[in-house]
């Protein structure tokens, strides 16, 4: 977390923004962007103290976060039984048997957003194209506050835009990059900074995402 850091100080104050409640803080950003929030948080800037004070709502976030992180694991546990039945059922077939079965699997995998990343893109299948949509219409949303918040301070300081991942822990480094590697002349002009981080995160040509996000 960023109190391990030993720049974190340093950080906060080239920020220029301080929350009253930092906890409270994030659980908004990841309620108003429930798609990235799910895939991946960046915890090395999550500013959270590790002594505080524990309130009635504090134990109700906790509880909260307790019985979300158990209906997760649970879902995971039943997704990973359920594959390793499958691989099994394979082992002891030959043949077109094993062909047909390895088929079920292959979209069984597409289905669960498992399908193997191959350099160069490959087909997306029908049922991850709309969480595909949601990640992209999020990450322009995200990207549009990233940018708004980037104008408080020296936005080509390497240190700022590293700043900026403690109120935006969504992104890493090589992303924070991205975002300000494209031009913004205002809000909503960051489909290409959000085709550029989508195809980085699925190891995609943005074209190919293109044809699926946007099908003619």
């Amino acid at each position: 977390m960023l109190s391990d850091r030993p720049d974190a100080q340093e950080l906060l104050d080239l920020l220029g923004f301080e929350s009253a409640d930092w906890r409270q803080y994030y659980q908004d950003l990841w309620a108003r962007y429930p798609t990235l929030s799910e895939d991946w948080v960046h915890v090395g800037f999550l500013n959270l103290p590790k002594r505080r004070v524990v309130d009635k709502r504090e134990s109700n976030r906790f509880k909260r976060w307790q019985a979300a992180a158990a209906e997760r694991d649970q879902r995971d546990l039943l997704m990973v039984a359920e594959i390793r039945a499958k691989s099994k059922a394979l082992l002891v077939l030959r043949g077109p048997a094993r062909a047909k079965k390895q088929k079920v699997l292959d979209r069984r995998l597409a289905e669960l957003g498992l399908r193997p990343s191959f350099r160069g893109g490959t087909s997306i299948p029908q049922r991850e194209r709309p969480g595909l949509r949601k990640r992209y219409d999020e990450l322009r949303a995200l990207l549009d506050e990233v940018r708004d918040a980037g104008k408080l301070g020296e936005e080509t300081d390497p240190r700022y835009r590293l700043a900026l991942l403690i109120r935006f822990p969504l992104l890493n480094e090589e992303e924070i990059e991205i975002a300000f590697s494209h031009p913004y002349k205002r809000r909503g002009t960051t489909s290409k900074a959000a085709m550029a981080i989508l195809a980085r995160r699925f190891n995609t040509p943005p074209a190919t995402l293109d044809r699926y996000l946007f099908p003619r």
